[in-house]
């Protein structure tokens, strides 16, 4: 486990060895990035001290059973109004089919995935929401970005 970043975050998850530059770079494998970690079970840094987050080619990663796990970690570092970049294959597309793909993606998972924040808020578990500020199939890929409400 190797954790070092400097504030205001910038967060890549998944980020390989393909880590955008500005930001901090989190996997689960070293491969020189800031934190080594494992994000199925939480994101080691602070509440609310996330000002942008971005993840390509990484959910598909992730089995579906940790994705309310990570996506309440997500709303939880982010500050109000972050922006949170998504890219994945589209599960139109043959290549979401891959075995190292544990998921599935496309526009009515992202629905659903905030659907399903607005109903852990309402009972008390989630300290916000995520809203989609834009949606699209952009060759074989789902981008998405979504907007933290807290």
């Amino acid at each position: 486990m190797r954790i070092k970043y400097s504030t205001p975050i910038k967060l890549d998850i998944g980020s390989g060895k393909n880590k955008k530059e500005g930001y901090t770079g989190i996997d689960i494998l070293d491969r020189g990035q800031e934190i080594v970690w494992d994000v199925r079970y939480g994101i080691p840094v602070p509440d609310n001290s996330v000002e942008k987050i971005r993840t390509t080619h990484f959910v598909e990663h992730i089995e579906d059973k940790y994705l309310t796990k990570l996506i309440s970690e997500i709303i939880r570092v982010c500050k109000n109004e972050t922006e949170v970049f998504i890219a994945c294959p589209h599960s139109d597309f043959k290549e979401a089919y891959f075995p190292c793909h544990l998921s599935l993606w496309n526009e009515l998972k992202i629905k659903g995935i905030c659907l399903d924040t607005f109903n852990l808020k309402t009972v008390g578990k989630n300290p916000g929401v995520l809203e989609i500020k834009e949606m699209s199939k952009n060759g074989i890929e789902l981008n998405c970005t979504l907007i933290v409400k807290k």
